[in-house]
């Protein structure tokens, strides 16, 4: 059984998205005291994030990852974790937890030991944010 979903504009499309994403994280808080978000970079979900950190949740018990980065440090314009800091982490979604995938920019294999660990609490992510834009 097809399903398809067609929204008038990209706005309504991200409003819907955000609102959806949003119910999943506060029904795993209720369940499991927490929940976890993994998102992809790029300028395609910008909007969505910001709109996403602007619902009032408790943002104090997400976690949130990346499913991909650039190894470029925090400073980079390359840099997908500052794209997610600037867009989903400036409204209500500051108080969300940010793992992040380049620790040590100046190691890969120290890099890669630091990430694994500190991106663990993702084996079984509650939300997935994937792209397919331009970029």
């Amino acid at each position: 059984m097809e399903r398809l979903i067609s929204f008038d504009s990209k706005a309504l499309l991200e409003d819907e998205l955000a609102q959806r994403i949003a119910e999943i994280l506060r029904s795993e808080i209720d369940q499991k005291g927490t929940a976890t978000i993994l998102l992809s970079g790029g300028s395609t979900p910008k909007n969505l994030y910001q709109k996403l950190g602007e619902i009032d949740l408790d943002w104090s018990k997400v976690h949130v990852g990346l499913v991909d980065e650039r190894f470029v440090s925090q400073d980079s314009p390359y840099s997908n974790e500052t794209l997610i800091r600037e867009s989903l982490m400036s409204a209500h979604a500051k108080h969300a937890h940010f793992h992040s995938m380049v620790i040590d920019p100046s190691n890969h294999e120290e890099n890669l030991n630091l990430a694994a660990y500190e991106n663990r609490i993702f084996e079984k992510p509650d939300v997935i944010v994937l792209g397919m834009g331009d970029d």
